[in-house]
């Protein structure tokens, strides 16, 4: 009976184990597999089944552990961009299953590899597989990853820093957010993590449990956000945790963004970050100098033409300063001063001027009358009351 009954487990094994490399994951012959059948069974049927959930996106919360719902849903949103495919076959292969010291836990690295591709490898995942019960459910490594760094909260805003010393940054991050927030109405939940032992972005995407995705093969950021259920995660490198100075002129970018998701006008939103945070570490008033001095000389300027041809007056292709978010600029003062702030956030809200540049000059009008026939006596004679108080 005891023989029958080992045989009957085999033969169940390779089963379960067939029908889930043909349903829909592969294991590699060189995986090492849990040497208790049942839970080698139980892991790989729910490994299978939950990387299907993500396929067919059904039932996907039931595979997540509760308490890493949100970290979790970054390498989910990753894998449905591509895995839904309907033209090319996308294959997840199992490479390694490493046990962690509780023995209740381990690291399981996924392949995407496409069937259809000259460029097979399409991405590496990272998951942890936590033992629950008789089953098993999946997260994320990021918070495994970061469970011994300082965390520091103030309001909807979450701070996790590796290194004791990026505090300052933190700090600055604080106090420059919530006054742009407080600007912009924005309350939208935002965490921060800044790895200090991270050189590049690949090793940022690393701690989140990408491994490899050719999307993001060879990119040089010094960060990445991932917005998840109303939720704005943001993976840091080096060079953000160790700033001395972090760029407000960049904060109030991202959070005017955040503001404005549908009709967001980049150039306004450019010019708004000069007007209330400078460029360049050069602040509103002396961004004006500078205009004077480069742009004011020949006053019969065509300005309607450099508005849209965006022309560089900043000192290098580098450091560029455009018309374009200058006029901008002093649209935003003039709407702030004689409507407020709501009407700041309208123009903020305009759209693409170079895609839809009548339904641009509608909201233009509306807030500052001053619309694409009139642009070059209006603008011109706004540029003319501004150098006067320089």
């Amino acid at each position: 009976m005891k023989r029958k009954g080992i045989l009957l487990t085999a033969i169940l094994f390779v089963t379960i184990m067939t029908n889930a490399q043909t349903n829909y994951l592969t294991i590699d012959k060189d995986v090492r597999l849990p040497k208790d059948s049942i839970e080698n069974i139980s892991l790989i049927k729910n490994l299978n089944d939950f990387l299907l959930s993500i396929k067919e996106d059904k039932g996907v919360e039931n595979w997540v552990v509760p308490e890493e719902k949100i970290e979790t849903q970054i390498l989910i949103d990753e894998i449905q961009s591509f895995a839904g495919n309907d033209t090319i076959n996308y294959k997840p292969y199992l490479i390694s299953l490493e046990a962690f010291s509780d023995r209740t836990s381990y690291s399981a690295q996924i392949a995407y590899i496409s069937l259809d591709s000259s460029q097979p490898l399409h991405a590496l995942f990272e998951f942890i597989v936590h033992k629950k019960d008789e089953n098993f459910l999946f997260s994320s490594p990021l918070i495994r990853n970061t469970r011994n760094w300082h965390t520091k909260t103030d309001g909807h805003l979450v701070f996790y820093y590796q290194n004791k010393n990026t505090e300052d940054v933190v700090n600055q991050h604080i106090k420059y957010i919530k006054e742009y927030d407080n600007m912009l109405n924005v309350t939208t939940k935002t965490e921060y993590y800044f790895c200090d032992d991270c050189e590049s972005l690949t090793q940022v995407l690393r701690m989140a449990g990408i491994l490899y995705k050719i999307n993001y093969n060879g990119l040089t950021w010094n960060g990445i956000s991932f917005v998840v259920n109303d939720k704005i995660l943001l993976l840091q490198t080096q060079r953000q945790s160790r700033k001395s100075i972090v760029d407000p002129h960049y904060l109030f970018h991202f959070r005017a963004d955040m503001a404005t998701p549908e009709n967001n006008n980049y150039y306004m939103v450019c010019a708004g970050a000069n007007v209330y945070s400078g460029c360049w570490g050069m602040n509103w008033q002396e961004i004006k100098t500078l205009f004077k001095e480069k742009m004011f000389e020949n006053k019969k300027q065509n300005w309607l033409q450099l508005y849209f041809d965006r022309h560089n007056f900043g000192e290098s292709r580098a450091e560029y300063l455009f018309v374009t978010t200058f006029i901008n600029g002093l649209l935003i003062e003039k709407a702030e001063k004689e409507q407020g702030f709501h009407a700041v956030k309208k123009l903020l809200a305009s759209g693409d001027m170079y895609k839809d540049k009548d339904a641009f000059f509608k909201i233009l009008e509306e807030i500052t009358g001053i619309n694409e026939k009139n642009f070059n006596k209006k603008v011109g004679k706004l540029i003319n009351d501004s150098m006067r108080s320089i």
